[in-house]
């Protein structure tokens, strides 16, 4: 084609005598280069990629790769209103089978609702690329609006931009003065699925007067509640906002991934009808088979939750759920926050994993009423200076496992039937390490809790508590500092006459200033060992002095070779407390179910709190996870 000329896109529609092989060149609307199609009679002028003549020739832009928005009419000095151009490009482009289009460093102002169409992305420079929305002030308008909404759309994605709601305001008393984006998206599919595919990536989003994502919004909006389908968002920086970071409801199959979120819920503390905002992510009500990972809360009234909604007298659950390796920090505290959580789970199947929540108000993890089969393995949980660390209330078929618990009100609160807490470490809460306050079939095991108030309660909420079938085996329970300095009373302590079929064995209990194992149930089936930490050596069972019961005394003599006085006896458990009290002899086959020489101690042992009598030493030994040690905590 031979060179054209320089003119501005109405210039090119004020062409008469168009030429097939001349390159015209536009200066305006992010000018470009097109040619004149003479073959063409029908196409429709769209601005960006077709301009029709008034003499009906029909000019197509030369480009490849993503379409400009600029090219659309998009201007970007924060003062022409860019709402009608970008719905413009999202049209052309998925009329032409989708595609990208860039949007290049500016600041697009916007004063409406964007609705984006499917197989669309919109691509940006990063925060440079801007797009600011604005809306007066409720009592001013008389309407709220969403910077983007989704209905009947698949396939959409958002990189390298960032959306600024505009919202200054976040009263909290009627009426309320909502200004900006009420939310910055807002998902309510026509059909299950009919929004799927929405995929976010590299994103900012900020100041929003609810959340940055919503899907339904509330709870309380009429059912049916239709499905938004695969929502990602990765690598996302979400600040400011006054609800939810990601608000999800009857979401499925979604990961929220890399994202940091800052200062969330901004409307807090909020009036009681919209209880609940607040959270970095809310994946309720249907949601199913959404990932939460490596994502860090720096921020917020709390972290995340997922929970079953109410729909007339059905439950809609949420269901496989992950929150895993995530940190969760700095959630606001005072009063009204001890309502939050740094997790919260009630669904089915919900599995919170590796996770750090660092100071919260109300709970770190906590699973309700309602949650079956929810997973608590490898998290940290500092400071709920409120509440409790980790928490089951009435939720059933849990496992908390391998988490480390400190600095709360309580460590481990137990209310719920048929679980396990075995291999936790419960240091230096104010109240007890870990609490069994109702339950049925529930194993503690391999735990060690220090510098506590108790070790392990078994202790009845009140008297019409069930608390039967519990087993509580190879715990370490102990004071590490020494006499005022100690805060831990009883090692374990199981209380009055509610609890039934609780057994007890090979725990590890001492340097406790009241009792290191404590029952005031006779009825209860106890095969506990005693304390096998009060160590103190003797060539023979004690006959004079006070003794607690479960102290014991090391056999100085003892001997793996018979026949004799010594042989096979380690030393005696005090069964009843006396001046000496009663003693039985404790021997390696009966207390000990596995023994033998330094050299043969078994190998490949995973089971923190498993217990060998080394004949080489004369003493037991446990495995701590790494090491074997002895009762003096000594590695051996």
């Amino acid at each position: 084609m031979a060179d054209g000329f320089n003119t501005t896109l109405s210039g090119l529609r004020a062409v008469i005598a168009p030429v097939a092989t001349t390159v015209y060149q536009t200066t305006d609307y992010g000018g470009g280069q097109w040619y004149y199609d003479p073959s063409d009679t029908s196409s429709i002028d769209n601005t960006a990629t077709i301009v029709v003549s008034t003499s009906g020739a029909r000019f197509k832009r030369i480009y490849e790769g993503a379409l400009n928005v600029k090219w659309f009419g998009a201007i970007g000095n924060g003062i022409v209103d860019n709402t009608a151009v970008f719905n413009l490009a999202y049209s052309v482009v998925s009329s032409m089978g989708g595609g990208t289009v860039f949007v290049p460093k500016g600041i697009y102002y916007f004063t409406d609702t964007i609705i984006p169409k499917s197989n669309v992305s919109l691509v940006g420079e990063g925060d440079e690329s801007l797009l600011l929305f604005y809306r007066a002030p409720y009592s001013q308008s008389g309407s709220t609006r969403n910077f983007l909404r989704l209905v009947e759309v698949e396939n959409i994605r958002f990189e390298k931009l960032k959306f600024d709601g505009g919202a200054t305001t976040y009263a909290t008393t009627s009426p309320w003065d909502v200004d900006g984006a009420y939310n910055i998206f807002y998902s309510k599919p026509s059909s299950n699925g009919s929004v799927n595919g929405v995929y976010i990536s590299d994103c900012h989003f900020t100041r929003s007067w609810d959340s940055c994502f919503s899907s339904y919004g509330k709870a309380a909006e009429p059912y049916p509640h239709y499905e938004t389908r695969n929502v990602e968002a990765r690598n996302c920086y979400i600040e400011d906002i006054g609800g939810h970071g990601f608000g999800f409801n009857e979401v499925v199959t979604s990961i929220v991934s890399g994202c940091i979120f800052k200062n969330i819920g901004r409307m807090l503390p909020e009036p009681a009808q919209v209880y609940g905002s607040g959270l970095a992510v809310d994946a309720s009500a249907g949601c199913r088979d959404v990932v939460v990972i490596s994502n860090i809360v720096d921020g917020a009234g709390g972290g995340f939750k997922c929970e079953n909604h109410q729909n007339g007298n059905e439950l809609v659950y949420s269901e496989n759920i992950t929150f895993s390796d995530n940190i969760i920090k700095n959630l606001y505290t005072g009063t009204f926050f001890q309502q939050f959580y740094g997790i919260k789970a009630t669904g089915k199947k919900v599995n919170i994993n590796g996770n750090t929540i660092d100071r919260c108000q109300g709970w770190g993890i906590v699973a309700t009423q309602g949650c079956d089969g929810v997973v608590i393995n490898s998290n940290i949980v500092k400071g709920s200076l409120s509440r409790r660390g980790i928490a089951i209330e009435n939720a059933v078929n849990f496992q908390i496992s391998n988490n480390s618990v400190e600095a709360s009100i309580h460590g481990i609160w137990i209310m719920g039937d048929n679980g396990t807490i075995i291999g936790n470490r419960v240091n230096n809460n104010s109240s007890n390490g870990i609490t069994v306050r109702n339950g049925n079939n529930i194993v503690v095991s391999a735990n060690i809790c220090y510098d506590n108030s108790v070790g392990i309660g078994i202790i009845p909420d009140n008297q019409n508590a069930i608390i039967a079938n519990i087993a509580v085996n190879n715990n370490m329970c102990y004071n590490t500092g020494a006499g005022a300095s100690r805060t831990q009373t009883r090692g374990i302590h199981i209380e009055n006459t509610v609890p039934t079929n609780v057994k007890m064995g090979l725990n590890l209990c001492f340097n406790h200033t009241v009792e290191d194992i404590t029952s005031q149930n006779s009825l209860i089936r106890n095969t506990n060992m005693g304390n096998l930490g009060a160590r103190a050596v003797s060539a023979a069972k004690p006959t004079q002095g006070t003794w607690q019961k479960g102290d014991i005394v090391e056999n100085i003599n003892f001997s793996n070779a018979g026949p004799g006085i010594n042989y096979g006896v380690y030393g005696w458990l005090c069964m009843e407390s006396g001046s000496p009290g009663k003693w039985r002899d404790i021997r390696p086959n009966l207390d000990f179910p596995t023994g033998g020489s330094t050299a043969a101690r078994p190998v490949g042992v995973t089971q923190i709190g498993y217990s060998y009598l080394d004949i080489t030493l004369n003493k037991p030994i446990w495995w701590n996870g790494s090491s074997w040690i002895d009762a003096s905590g000594t590695v051996v």
